[in-house]
């Protein structure tokens, strides 16, 4: 855990703070459009304190906000630009607001030293990416004590789409999948009146383009299409099952004319496997995934035995099988990504940093889900 540096900050500041919260909460109590009230957003400085923060302004803050207005969700930032809840790994809460109070996270392309995503390898970029998302705020929903986690805050510059926010795009859409998370964009608004002395001044970043009339990039919106539905249903007595998932397209892989074909998310085809290694089967079909040589299409066949896959590389993104030669062969979705599945070598699945070929055409997920089509 970074170190906190102790500050004592006086009760006035505490107190107006918690009562500015709680007339919002009580302003907007029984409308039923707003569903949360947030406590501060991306706390982050040199005199941060987790102790502080944690125990003292969310509890008091809080319990104002739910004092006033009950019906609200209550949401609380981490540290550091809302990237550092793991306070809680030693902590716990001390009150959930009868099961109001829940967690935000936010995540870019930027943090750290450098430009991983460009300047190096890009799996260990993504793997780097995924493994500070989990150590630093996915933690708190796994265990027996979980809470829930809202990515209230993630993007990339839409009017440009640089090569480190794409690439950190299709590595994030994978963790938000897996956990089933609900998530909030930065951002929605195309423009703004007035910033950096710039009147009406472009939000690169917003869903929408600079006149408000349009979205600034449909690709995009199709990219994010499978994190927008319901992948993990707690109530549900469904086996899991897998959705194979290409984030840098966001297109989905199943069975289209007769040939394996990546399309549209809904409804998308479920695949069984055993999470680690072992064949991979059309749902229902008694079909398993055969990879049938370099640069061919794969294909289905009965013969489930001698048909192995695994995701491998440091993202563990790579859908991969072993030729008879013994070298893996990975899936591959042609560019322009109109729906061509092939195997293919595959792209920097080494320990080499310094491979610094783009794999992303090669990035397909397993979803687990247990909701039905």
């Amino acid at each position: 855990m970074m170190k906190m540096v102790s500050r004592t900050i006086p009760a006035l500041i505490l107190t107006s703070g918690s009562e500015g919260l709680g007339l919002v909460a009580q302003l907007f109590k029984g409308k039923t459009q707003v569903i949360s009230i947030g406590l501060r957003n991306e706390p982050r400085g040199k005199n941060q304190n987790a102790t502080l923060w944690f125990d003292q302004y969310i509890m008091k803050a809080a319990a104002r906000v739910h004092q006033a207005n009950p019906d609200v969700l209550v949401v609380a930032s981490g540290l550091n630009f809302a990237t550092d809840l793991t306070y809680f790994k030693d902590h716990s809460l001390l009150s959930n607001f009868d099961n109001k109070l829940i967690f935000e996270g936010h995540s870019y392309s930027w943090g750290g030293e450098g430009n991983p995503w460009v300047d190096g390898s890009v799996n260990k970029a993504c793997a780097d990416k995924i493994g500070s998302l989990n150590n630093n705020l996915g933690f708190v929903t796994d265990g027996d004590n979980a809470v829930p986690l809202f990515f209230s805050e993630f993007g990339v510059d839409r009017k440009q789409m640089p090569a480190h926010d794409d690439r950190f795009l299709s590595c994030f859409s994978t963790w938000a999948a897996e956990k089933d998370l609900d998530w909030g964009l930065w951002a929605f608004q195309g423009s703004y009146y007035f910033r950096q002395n710039v009147t009406n001044m472009e939000e690169y970043f917003g869903v929408l383009e600079i006149d408000w009339n349009r979205v600034k990039n449909p690709k995009v919106e199709r990219r994010l299409g499978l994190l927008k539905q319901k992948l993990l249903a707690p109530e549900s007595k469904a086996p899991l099952s897998y959705i194979m998932y290409h984030p840098q397209s966001g297109a989905c892989v199943g069975k289209g004319n007769g040939k394996i074909r990546a399309g549209n998310c809904k409804g998308s085809a479920r695949w069984t496997h055993n999470g680690v290694e072992g064949p991979l089967e059309l749902k229902g079909t008694g079909l398993c995934l055969e990879a049938t040589g370099d640069g061919l299409p794969p294909v289905l066949t009965p013969d489930c035995s001698q048909n192995t896959w695994e995701q491998i590389s440091a993202s563990k993104l790579h859908l991969a099988s072993k030729d008879r030669n013994g070298e893996y062969q990975c899936l591959h979705l042609e560019p322009p990504f109109a729906g061509n599945i092939v195997t293919k070598k595959c792209i920097c699945v080494g320990d080499d940093p310094t491979c610094k070929d783009n794999p992303t055409s090669q990035w397909f997920k397993l979803v687990g889900t247990n909701v039905e089509n």
